[in-house]
């Protein structure tokens, strides 16, 4: 069948280590907002602690999660799993195990914080 194309696995887009993160969408044009944004949170292999569960970051995606963006580093230091919400006033609220940044320890404890979606695109 000259239609067929062999299937070729993409690079890996985001470079999470093997951990629960979350992907939470803000906005779709579909639904008459005027962007589409969707935003991720998990553990930045790449950030100042290195590999490993640390480093809580959020990236976001405009175009239907075709690429991602580095959006703020939240935490860090050790950091696993995440989940995310819309708060009731529109910010984005995240949950996330995490601990000090001196130890190696992410299960010291459960913080939650809350931001305005505008700071995942633009970080301060």
């Amino acid at each position: 069948d000259s239609n067929w194309t062999a299937f070729r696995p993409a690079p890996p887009i985001l470079d999470p280590p093997v951990v629960q993160s979350s992907l939470q969408r803000i906005s779709s044009i579909t639904t008459g907002h005027r962007q589409n944004l969707i935003v991720f949170c998990g553990p930045d292999e790449n950030g100042p602690s290195g590999k490993g569960r640390s480093d809580l970051r959020l990236r976001y995606s405009t175009d239907e999660a075709v690429s991602w963006h580095d959006g703020p580093l939240l935490h860090a230091g050790p950091a696993a799993y995440s989940d995310l919400v819309v708060t009731s006033d529109g910010n984005l609220g995240v949950l996330f195990e995490c601990g000090d940044a001196s130890g190696k320890n992410a299960y010291q404890r459960i913080d939650f914080m809350t931001l305005p979606v505008s700071q995942v695109t633009h970080p301060e």
